[in-house]
Protein backbone atom coordinates (compact mmCIF):
# COMPACT_ATOMS: atom_id res chain seq x y z
CA UNK A 1 0.00 0.00 0.00
CA UNK A 2 1.73 3.44 -0.82
CA UNK A 3 2.40 5.36 1.52
CA UNK A 4 -0.12 7.99 1.38
CA UNK A 5 -2.33 5.95 0.87
CA UNK A 6 -1.79 4.46 4.30
CA UNK A 7 -1.70 8.31 5.53
CA UNK A 8 -5.29 8.15 4.43
CA UNK A 9 -6.67 5.29 5.76
CA UNK A 10 -4.91 6.15 9.26
CA UNK A 11 -6.33 9.72 9.00
CA UNK A 12 -9.88 8.18 8.14
CA UNK A 13 -9.91 5.72 10.96
CA UNK A 14 -8.86 7.91 13.86
CA UNK A 15 -11.02 10.96 13.03
CA UNK A 16 -14.32 8.52 12.58
CA UNK A 17 -13.50 6.59 15.70
CA UNK A 18 -13.57 10.29 17.70
CA UNK A 19 -16.52 11.12 15.75
CA UNK A 20 -18.43 8.04 15.92
CA UNK A 21 -20.47 8.85 19.49
CA UNK A 22 -21.58 12.02 17.89
CA UNK A 23 -21.89 11.32 14.14
CA UNK A 24 -25.58 11.15 13.90
CA UNK A 25 -26.10 14.42 16.21
CA UNK A 26 -23.62 16.12 14.29
CA UNK A 27 -24.60 15.52 10.91
CA UNK A 28 -28.11 16.87 11.79
CA UNK A 29 -27.08 20.17 12.97
CA UNK A 30 -25.30 20.47 9.75
CA UNK A 31 -27.82 19.19 7.84
CA UNK A 32 -26.19 16.14 5.85
CA UNK A 33 -28.55 14.95 3.49
CA UNK A 34 -26.73 12.69 0.72
CA UNK A 35 -28.25 9.66 2.85
CA UNK A 36 -32.04 10.87 1.98
CA UNK A 37 -30.97 11.70 -1.71
CA UNK A 38 -29.45 7.94 -2.42
CA UNK A 39 -32.58 6.97 -0.56
CA UNK A 40 -34.63 8.96 -2.74
CA UNK A 41 -33.00 7.37 -6.13
CA UNK A 42 -32.51 4.12 -5.24
CA UNK A 43 -35.13 3.00 -3.37
CA UNK A 44 -37.62 3.07 -6.64
CA UNK A 45 -35.23 0.56 -8.02
CA UNK A 46 -35.44 -2.37 -5.24
CA UNK A 47 -37.12 -5.41 -4.71
CA UNK A 48 -37.79 -7.03 -1.44
CA UNK A 49 -34.85 -9.79 -1.02
CA UNK A 50 -32.42 -7.77 -2.94
CA UNK A 51 -28.51 -7.74 -1.91
CA UNK A 52 -27.49 -4.09 -0.57
CA UNK A 53 -23.54 -3.69 0.03
CA UNK A 54 -23.13 -0.14 1.89
CA UNK A 55 -19.36 0.32 1.54
CA UNK A 56 -18.54 3.48 3.97
CA UNK A 57 -21.63 2.50 5.41
CA UNK A 58 -20.55 4.44 9.09
CA UNK A 59 -23.66 4.49 11.67
CA UNK A 60 -25.99 2.93 8.85
CA UNK A 61 -27.69 6.54 8.13
CA UNK A 62 -28.41 4.97 4.71
CA UNK A 63 -29.90 1.71 5.76
CA UNK A 64 -33.16 1.91 7.11
CA UNK A 65 -35.03 2.88 4.38
CA UNK A 66 -33.57 -0.32 2.58
CA UNK A 67 -34.07 -3.20 5.72
CA UNK A 68 -37.75 -1.88 5.51
CA UNK A 69 -37.89 -2.71 1.86
CA UNK A 70 -37.27 -6.47 2.68
CA UNK A 71 -33.51 -6.13 1.36
CA UNK A 72 -30.37 -8.10 3.16
CA UNK A 73 -27.79 -5.29 3.75
CA UNK A 74 -23.89 -5.70 4.22
CA UNK A 75 -21.73 -2.95 5.47
CA UNK A 76 -18.15 -2.37 5.39
CA UNK A 77 -16.14 0.57 7.17
CA UNK A 78 -12.52 1.80 7.93
CA UNK A 79 -13.70 3.06 11.57
CA UNK A 80 -14.49 0.08 14.21
CA UNK A 81 -16.29 2.44 16.34
CA UNK A 82 -18.62 3.48 13.58
CA UNK A 83 -19.21 -0.14 12.97
CA UNK A 84 -20.49 -0.79 16.63
CA UNK A 85 -22.75 2.27 16.32
CA UNK A 86 -24.16 0.90 13.43
CA UNK A 87 -24.56 -2.57 15.02
CA UNK A 88 -26.55 -1.15 17.90
CA UNK A 89 -29.00 0.61 15.60
CA UNK A 90 -29.83 -2.21 13.24
CA UNK A 91 -28.48 -6.00 15.16
CA UNK A 92 -29.30 -7.84 12.04
CA UNK A 93 -26.50 -6.14 9.98
CA UNK A 94 -23.91 -7.87 8.52
CA UNK A 95 -20.79 -5.75 8.88
CA UNK A 96 -17.25 -6.13 8.18
CA UNK A 97 -14.07 -3.87 8.90
CA UNK A 98 -11.99 -2.73 6.04
CA UNK A 99 -10.46 -0.18 3.83
CA UNK A 100 -11.88 -0.53 0.48
CA UNK A 101 -8.74 0.48 -1.17
CA UNK A 102 -6.90 -2.21 -0.24
CA UNK A 103 -9.78 -4.43 -1.18
CA UNK A 104 -12.35 -6.61 1.04
CA UNK A 105 -11.49 -9.84 0.14
CA UNK A 106 -14.04 -11.21 3.33
CA UNK A 107 -16.61 -10.20 0.20
CA UNK A 108 -14.56 -10.37 -2.84
CA UNK A 109 -16.09 -14.02 -4.03
CA UNK A 110 -19.56 -12.35 -3.72
CA UNK A 111 -21.78 -10.42 -5.52
CA UNK A 112 -24.74 -7.54 -5.20
CA UNK A 113 -27.72 -6.24 -6.46
CA UNK A 114 -26.53 -2.61 -5.66
CA UNK A 115 -23.51 -1.02 -4.36
CA UNK A 116 -23.43 1.90 -2.49
CA UNK A 117 -21.03 4.54 -1.82
CA UNK A 118 -22.58 7.58 0.01
CA UNK A 119 -19.90 10.34 1.28
CA UNK A 120 -16.85 7.98 1.04
CA UNK A 121 -15.55 8.76 -2.44
CA UNK A 122 -14.19 11.90 -1.41
CA UNK A 123 -11.63 10.28 0.97
CA UNK A 124 -10.13 7.79 -1.33
CA UNK A 125 -6.78 8.27 -3.12
CA UNK A 126 -7.42 6.68 -6.33
CA UNK A 127 -11.45 6.97 -7.13
CA UNK A 128 -10.82 5.49 -10.01
CA UNK A 129 -10.00 2.02 -8.81
CA UNK A 130 -12.52 1.80 -6.44
CA UNK A 131 -15.26 2.72 -8.55
CA UNK A 132 -13.83 -0.36 -10.64
CA UNK A 133 -13.61 -2.54 -6.87
CA UNK A 134 -17.64 -1.10 -6.85
CA UNK A 135 -18.50 -3.15 -9.98
CA UNK A 136 -16.39 -6.37 -9.45
CA UNK A 137 -19.02 -6.53 -6.72
CA UNK A 138 -21.98 -5.59 -8.55
CA UNK A 139 -24.02 -8.48 -10.10
CA UNK A 140 -24.45 -8.01 -13.84
CA UNK A 141 -27.28 -5.60 -14.42
CA UNK A 142 -26.78 -4.64 -10.97
CA UNK A 143 -26.56 -0.49 -9.90
CA UNK A 144 -24.04 1.09 -8.09
CA UNK A 145 -25.17 4.77 -6.49
CA UNK A 146 -22.74 6.70 -5.34
CA UNK A 147 -21.58 10.54 -4.16
CA UNK A 148 -18.78 12.66 -4.70
CA UNK A 149 -17.76 15.93 -3.54
CA UNK A 150 -17.72 18.80 -6.41
CA UNK A 151 -14.29 20.75 -7.69
CA UNK A 152 -16.07 24.63 -7.75
CA UNK A 153 -13.13 26.82 -9.13
CA UNK A 154 -13.61 29.71 -6.75
CA UNK A 155 -15.59 28.40 -3.56
CA UNK A 156 -14.09 29.26 -0.45
CA UNK A 157 -13.95 25.35 0.33
CA UNK A 158 -14.47 23.76 -3.20
CA UNK A 159 -11.88 25.75 -5.10
CA UNK A 160 -9.19 23.34 -3.70
CA UNK A 161 -8.78 20.03 -5.52
CA UNK A 162 -7.07 18.52 -2.19
CA UNK A 163 -7.41 19.91 0.99
CA UNK A 164 -7.00 18.70 4.73
CA UNK A 165 -10.36 17.29 5.86
CA UNK A 166 -10.68 18.14 10.06
CA UNK A 167 -8.44 21.81 8.81
CA UNK A 168 -8.81 23.20 12.78
CA UNK A 169 -10.46 20.52 14.69
CA UNK A 170 -9.35 17.88 16.09
CA UNK A 171 -5.60 19.27 16.47
CA UNK A 172 -4.28 16.87 19.10
CA UNK A 173 -4.66 13.44 16.91
CA UNK A 174 -1.36 13.88 14.62
CA UNK A 175 -3.20 11.31 12.13
CA UNK A 176 -5.72 13.38 11.08
CA UNK A 177 -3.04 16.07 9.55
CA UNK A 178 -2.94 13.45 6.97
CA UNK A 179 -6.53 13.22 6.06
CA UNK A 180 -7.77 14.86 2.92
CA UNK A 181 -10.39 15.33 1.05
CA UNK A 182 -9.88 14.92 -2.58
CA UNK A 183 -12.60 16.97 -5.31
CA UNK A 184 -13.62 16.37 -9.13
CA UNK A 185 -15.36 17.75 -11.70
CA UNK A 186 -18.33 15.89 -12.82
CA UNK A 187 -16.62 15.22 -16.59
CA UNK A 188 -13.76 13.47 -14.66
CA UNK A 189 -16.39 10.97 -12.63
CA UNK A 190 -18.29 10.69 -15.46
CA UNK A 191 -14.75 9.31 -17.39
CA UNK A 192 -13.85 7.14 -14.57
CA UNK A 193 -17.75 5.22 -14.77
CA UNK A 194 -17.50 4.60 -18.56
CA UNK A 195 -13.93 3.44 -17.93
CA UNK A 196 -15.58 0.83 -15.24
CA UNK A 197 -17.29 -0.43 -17.85
CA UNK A 198 -20.44 0.84 -16.53
CA UNK A 199 -23.49 2.76 -18.24
CA UNK A 200 -24.00 6.14 -16.21
CA UNK A 201 -28.38 6.67 -15.74
CA UNK A 202 -29.24 9.59 -13.56
CA UNK A 203 -27.04 12.25 -11.52
CA UNK A 204 -28.34 14.78 -9.40
CA UNK A 205 -26.20 17.57 -8.02
CA UNK A 206 -27.19 18.59 -4.45
CA UNK A 207 -26.08 20.64 -1.39
CA UNK A 208 -25.25 17.93 0.72
CA UNK A 209 -24.43 20.15 4.16
CA UNK A 210 -23.23 23.20 5.69
CA UNK A 211 -19.73 22.94 6.87
CA UNK A 212 -18.24 24.55 9.82
CA UNK A 213 -19.36 26.93 12.14
CA UNK A 214 -19.71 29.71 9.14
CA UNK A 215 -22.27 27.10 7.65
CA UNK A 216 -20.27 27.26 4.05
CA UNK A 217 -22.64 25.36 1.61
CA UNK A 218 -21.04 22.23 0.42
CA UNK A 219 -21.99 20.79 -2.94
CA UNK A 220 -21.99 17.27 -3.98
CA UNK A 221 -23.05 15.04 -6.94
CA UNK A 222 -24.65 11.29 -7.12
CA UNK A 223 -24.48 9.16 -9.89
CA UNK A 224 -26.16 6.01 -10.70
CA UNK A 225 -24.92 3.96 -12.76
CA UNK A 226 -25.77 0.30 -14.49
CA UNK A 227 -23.22 -2.97 -14.51
CA UNK A 228 -24.48 -5.05 -17.65
CA UNK A 229 -22.53 -7.76 -17.92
Amino acid sequence: MADNSRKQANGARSYYDLLASKYDDATKEYKWIAPEIVNNLLLPHVKPGNSILDVGIGTAQSTEAFLKAGCNVCGVDISRKMLDKAKEKYPSLELYQGNIEEGVPFISTRSFDIVLGVGILEFVTNMENVIGIFSQLTKSEGLIGFTFEEFIAKHEVQGLKVSVTAKGALENVPEINNFMTVRYEYQEVESMIHNAGLSLLEHQHFIAYEKSQERIPISYTIMLAKKWV
